[in-house]
């Protein structure tokens, strides 16, 4: 294999197979769906984890500004500013503060009952006040067993009251595990 043919190949490798770069507005309607916690973008198998990998790739490649808040350890925070605006729950969002799908967690400059309300009303998820934790969460949660788990893990919504103005949004996830306490 000669340079020029190696080029063709490596192009072939990295371009879509149409040869155009994906857009924004094409991966806004799924980047909408992971934003808001729809169940049917949380990975149960390794293609499904692989793809939402990919997912996040291709978000960057639309302009999607990626920055990692962090020392380099598993509690880093990979926040995005994106290229354009993408409706949450009623609202529009260009900054999610952190992103690693499944986990989301976006601010809102609502105090967190109206957040809560639009949630409700868009999503049609039941969220309670929990008084133990002062936050708000999605009841009930959902539980999915994930490929080569041995216990299931336990996802949904929880909502916190930054100030009067402000709330963020979860979307969080955890093992039901008992020795991990969940």
């Amino acid at each position: 294999m000669d340079l020029k043919t190696s080029s063709i190949v490596l192009l072939l490798a990295v371009a879509p197979p149409n040869g155009m770069a994906t857009s924004y507005e094409e991966i806004k309607p799924r980047l909408q769906k992971i934003l808001q916690c729809d169940l049917t973008e949380f990975p149960k198998t390794k293609k499904q984890t692989a793809s939402l990998v990919a997912f996040e790739s291709a978000l960057r490649q639309t302009g999607a500004i990626k920055k990692v808040v962090g020392d380099g350890g598993v509690e880093d925070m990979a926040t995005y500013k994106l290229p354009d605006s993408v409706s949450v729950f009623g609202y529009e969002v260009v900054i999610v503060d952190s992103y690693d799908a499944p986990f989301i967690s976006i601010t809102f400059p609502v105090a967190a009952n109206e957040l809560i309300k639009n949630i409700q009303a868009k999503s049609g998820l039941k969220i309670k006040r929990d008084n133990n934790t002062n936050t708000y969460e999605q009841t009930p949660k959902y539980i999915s067993k994930v490929e080569g788990s041995k216990y299931a893990l336990q996802h949904g919504i929880s909502v916190v009251a930054n100030s009067r103005n402000s709330s963020s949004y979860i979307c969080n996830y955890s093992d039901t595990d008992p020795k991990i306490g969940g």
